[in-house]
């Protein structure tokens, strides 16, 4: 039945000036409220569906091209983490569906043909927002940002204190966390029924078998058994954050026991992995945007293994704090350059370390990987 998440049309129109605007107000009352979808090409009798009638006219790339496009100019703030899809039909032709997530950055407003109105959704589908609605949901925003640092923090002192799902071989540690903005709506829980079964989605970082095993907040994926140390994990929690520590990347390397941090090799184990993440975010049901952080702990005195060549007037130190805490980065879909993303919290490694910026880039921006 159509509800405060879901809406049925039996066509999509915008081709006037009241469709499109009455479109956009659906749009934003979704993202304003819990998110949700919007089926197009579905005949429905009081809120109940009872069939599927093929959109005329319709061209999935050409109409996904001029909604975004729509939804860019005629909301504000900009909605992110909007998914559409074309649903090929048996009888031929397609239906349409829209998938819009709900924000955690304040209220949306409709400003198509000064609209400038916000909307939500009640259990009978669209109501404009009073003025106590729209400062609560803007409130809301700066609390979910202040929750989502809180919990940064809070997670590292754990790794820090060794109050971790497996115990760790290593001090010098490289931590990943993932944040979601729905981390912090008490209606959401991340599906992790399938981690179990599936482990390839579970790797720590730069290791291509793991066992798994559930803990209080979630699963985690580990190389080593519950009993050894580990040289890292991977654990995805019930709130959709995923946290992913690695012990190994930061050396002792064997018998070469020096504070070290192999640049390019550090860089490339990481922007390997993080498809690897975003593919887990997809198993448990956790849609865009979230923050990615990356935290070194205990990396004083640690060193970057850089040829001399590289930056020969440039005189490089170790690292002088305890701990890097990297800025969070926001990510708003899928579908990212994994080496483009990180270049700037790369470039901040190598200033720790007295280099200016990361030189397994060029010019233009483009990561290589060294032999």
């Amino acid at each position: 039945m159509e509800g405060k998440r879901i809406e049925y049309k039996q066509s999509l129109d915008i081709e006037k000036d009241e469709s499109k605007r009455k479109f956009l107000a659906s749009i934003a009352s979704f993202a304003n409220a819990s998110g949700g979808d919007i089926f197009f090409g579905i005949r429905a009798v009081d809120g109940k569906p009872i069939g599927i009638i093929s959109l005329e006219e319709f061209n999935p790339d050409a109409i996904k091209l001029r909604l975004t496009q729509l939804i860019r100019d005629g909301i504000e703030p900009k909605i992110v983490g909007i998914d559409f899809h074309e649903i090929p039909l048996t009888s031929g032709g397609f239906a349409f569906a829209i998938r819009i997530p709900k924000t955690f950055s304040g209220a949306h407003m409709v400003v198509y043909n000064n609209d400038n109105r916000f909307y939500s959704r009640a259990a009978n589908g669209r109501v404009s927002m009073d003025v106590t609605e729209v400062r609560a949901a803007f409130i809301l925003s700066e609390t979910t940002t202040e929750k989502i640092a809180k919990w940064r923090v809070k997670r590292v002192a754990d790794i820090l204190a060794d109050e971790t799902p497996i115990q760790l071989n290593f001090p010098g540690r490289t931590v990943i966390h993932l944040i979601p903005f729905r981390a912090f709506d008490p209606l959401f829980r991340a599906d992790l029924s399938e981690l179990w079964r599936d482990k390839t989605n579970l790797l720590p970082l730069g290791f291509d078998e793991c066992s798994t095993s559930y803990d209080f907040d979630g699963v985690f994926g580990s190389f080593n058994d519950l009993d050894e140390k580990s040289y890292g994990y991977s654990f995805a929690m019930a709130n959709g954050c995923i946290e992913i520590v690695d012990a190994s990347l930061l050396g002792p390397f064997g018998q070469d026991t020096r504070k070290l941090i192999r640049s390019n090799g550090f860089e490339a184990a990481i922007i390997d992995h993080l498809p690897v993440a975003l593919k887990l975010y997809r198993q448990i049901g956790c849609e865009p945007p979230f923050f990615l952080s990356i935290s070194l702990l205990n990396v004083k005195d640690y060193k970057l293994g850089v040829s001399n060549q590289a930056f020969p007037n440039n005189k490089a130190h170790a690292i002088t704090r305890d701990c890097l805490y990297l800025p969070d980065i926001f990510v708003d879909s899928f579908e990212v350059d994994a080496a483009r993303l990180l270049h700037d919290s790369f470039n901040l490694i190598w200033r720790a370390c007295g280099w200016p910026q990361s030189h397994s880039y060029d010019k233009e921006g483009n990561w290589k990987r060294l032999s």
